[in-house]
């Protein structure tokens, strides 16, 4: 047991009362040492500090913002693919069948590039192209504020 250090009040005070006080802080002081030891700690209050409402903290605005427009983008989608299916159905086929095709399978570059007899590189670039018509056609109709 470290040092401890007997407090004394004075006259004032009756000696039974003074005994017990310290008797007391002798056992706390005590616990606190034991516990310590076994690893166990305990915190004071008045030190923890104090917990910041992560609701109010511009990242988390931030993190909210972004998942509105995302969901507002998914929203949009099917229209932006309907919009590219009658502007653009070559890449519009493409996207379908590389991305959103149901198969059980994922059809790779190569069997699309046999499928319309057409370069590998040609089908990357049509998706790609595909992909950026979406992109825009999404980001125009998205609400700004």
């Amino acid at each position: 047991m470290s040092r401890f250090i007997y407090r004394h009040f004075g006259a004032d005070c009756p000696k039974e009362v003074e005994r017990e006080y310290n008797r007391s802080l002798r056992y706390e002081k005590y616990l606190q040492e034991r516990d310590l030891e076994h690893g166990l700690v305990s915190y004071d209050s008045k030190k923890v500090p104090e917990i910041i409402d992560r609701t109010t903290t511009q990242e988390y605005q931030q993190e909210t913002e972004y998942e509105e427009l995302w969901e507002y983008r998914k929203t949009i989608l099917p229209s932006a693919l309907e919009w590219l299916k009658q502007n653009r159905p070559y890449e519009y086929g493409l996207i379908w069948e590389y991305f959103l095709s149901s198969t059980r399978e994922k059809i790779t570059l190569n069997v699309l590039a046999k499928k319309y007899g057409v370069s590998v590189m040609s089908i990357k670039r049509s998706l790609k192209k595909g992909q950026l018509l979406l992109r825009a056609y999404i980001i125009q109709r998205e609400p700004h504020g």
